[in-house]
């Protein structure tokens, strides 16, 4: 019984998702949409997804954000801490597109890329995989761009104190650098109550 009860939260997971899935591709039919995500007509949909998201976030979590007003209107590196599931910033860029309807592109792991369903999420509030000059870009555009420079290592070695395990991992820096970003947050205390 105990098995059973532990994957019900993750059921539920994959259930809510094929859902919003489902509605991102009647959306995407109903308004004759190309997979242009970055277009204006994206917009009510990337609305609906952060929304759906946030509530879920707040409900199932108790999930708040607070300073979003130190954000600036230009270029910024955010930085944060991965986690073994980095949900809480997921949370945090569904609130920054519902609270400034600012998009966060966010640097992903190959892996990621490769899952199976996820690919219309990582395209409506942008995700990227590819290397640093992309990311520069991004930056030199204007755009916010979040980055846990830990990955996938930070998410399954480290523990619940919250040790950084970057390593030689300064790429980001040398992001912010090549971009002329001196805006860069370290978002390092974002909790989830549970």
């Amino acid at each position: 019984m105990l098995p059973i009860i532990l994957f019900v939260p993750l059921l539920i997971f994959i259930i809510f998702s094929c859902f919003l899935k489902l509605l991102l591709f009647i959306y995407k039919r109903k308004n004759s949409l190309r997979e242009d995500f970055s277009s204006k007509a994206w917009d009510n949909a990337r609305f609906l997804v952060a929304s759906l998201f946030s509530v879920t976030g707040k409900l199932w979590h108790g999930y708040e954000l607070h300073g979003m007003e130190k954000i600036p209107e230009g270029p910024g590196l955010i930085v944060y801490y991965h986690g073994p599931v980095p949900i809480d910033y997921c949370y945090f860029i569904y609130n920054l597109y519902i609270q400034k309807r600012r998009v966060c592109y966010s640097v992903v792991d190959h892996f990621i890329a490769m899952l199976p369903g996820v690919e219309i999420y990582l395209n409506l509030l942008p995700a990227l995989h590819s290397g640093r000059e992309e990311c520069v870009e991004i930056l030199k555009k204007g755009n916010l761009l979040g980055v846990a420079p830990g990955g996938a290592r930070e998410a399954f070695c480290s523990d619940e104190n919250y040790n950084f395990l970057w390593g030689n991992r300064t790429g980001f820096a040398q992001v912010a650098i090549d971009a002329k970003v001196v805006s860069v947050f370290l978002c390092v205390d974002i909790n989830i109550t549970h």
